[in-house]
């Protein structure tokens, strides 16, 4: 695995494509974001040390959450090369296999997956939660894998943070300080038995994180925009190329004033889904 070294300072910038699952191309309620992480205190969390972006997936936690699938975006937007991600700290790792890179170190400097014969790779969640009417954000990345045949042997690294305070994110722009206990674990299975379970390498302690997260959502490439904002909510057209389509769209206000699930309907057009299902005279919306 081919290492790539770049200052400990420099900024994080990616270009995000929030995907279905098994998606390939971005499609209706999926999003693309420029994520960038600058200005680490300490210890951090930096740049990924790659070429243009990350691949992610779209779900839901209490919120949303990002979830990228290990690989950069090339500049036509398809998947390309692996991620690579910068970790600032003082933390010391060993392993005991990919001894290209090495078996011993610490983590400061590009880390990233390596895909196993399987074509396992690498994944990054970041999740946007809400509880107890507090927002809070919290990431698990894990990285640096080493799987062989069959999933005889698999080993890798994991990033992960405690749940802290964060703006609620609701798919758009948004521009906050990070700041909280991360801890780097360490994950080993050899055939079935697992010698390492996500143990702490810092004895459970973690280390205090602290970075500028700023998520940005561009237009979805080959997308032009006809309404800026979206004003037409009910075409079933993303007007305004933010990947956010009709009641989807925080443009329309969340409310669509055409027929709801189960309402009477003739067309398409009378319903908020754009969906009018049945028998012709007892149609209805789905």
């Amino acid at each position: 695995m081919s290492i790539r070294r770049v200052s400990i300072l420099a900024t994080f910038c990616t270009l995000v494509q929030i995907l279905g699952s098994g998606a390939v191309s971005a499609g209706a309620g999926d999003g693309v974001y420029r994520v960038t992480m600058s200005q680490p205190a300490t210890m951090g969390v930096v740049t990924n040390c790659s070429v243009d972006g990350v691949v992610l997936a779209h779900g839901q936690t209490n919120g949303a959450d990002l979830h990228a699938d290990g690989m950069d975006l090339d500049a036509n937007g398809e998947p390309g090369p692996s991620l690579f991600l910068n970790i600032l700290s003082d933390v010391a790792w060993t392993r005991q296999y990919d001894a290209g890179r090495g078996l011993s170190g610490v983590f400061s400097g590009c880390f990233g997956e390596t895909t196993g014969a399987n074509g396992l790779s690498g994944n990054l969640f970041i999740y946007f939660e809400k509880r107890k009417g507090q927002s809070t954000i919290r990431f698990i990345w894990h990285f640096d894998y080493y799987v062989t045949d069959n999933n005889t042997i698999r080993e890798h690294f994991t990033l992960d943070s405690e749940r802290m305070p964060f703006p609620a994110w609701t798919e758009s722009d948004i521009s906050a300080r990070v700041a909280g206990i991360f801890d780097l674990k360490y994950f080993l299975k050899v055939g079935n038995t697992k010698i390492a379970n996500y143990e702490s390498l810092t004895g459970g302690q973690g280390r205090y994180f602290e970075f500028d997260l700023n998520i940005e959502k561009i237009p979805t490439p080959g997308c032009m925009p006809t309404e800026i904002p979206e004003q037409s909510c009910s075409d079933g057209v993303d007007n305004d190329c933010d990947a956010l389509i009709d009641n989807d769209d925080p443009d329309c206000g969340g409310f669509c004033p055409l027929g709801q699930p189960g309402d009477s309907c003739a067309v398409n057009s009378d319903c908020c889904s754009s969906k009018c299902k049945g028998k012709p005279g007892s149609k209805t919306c789905n």
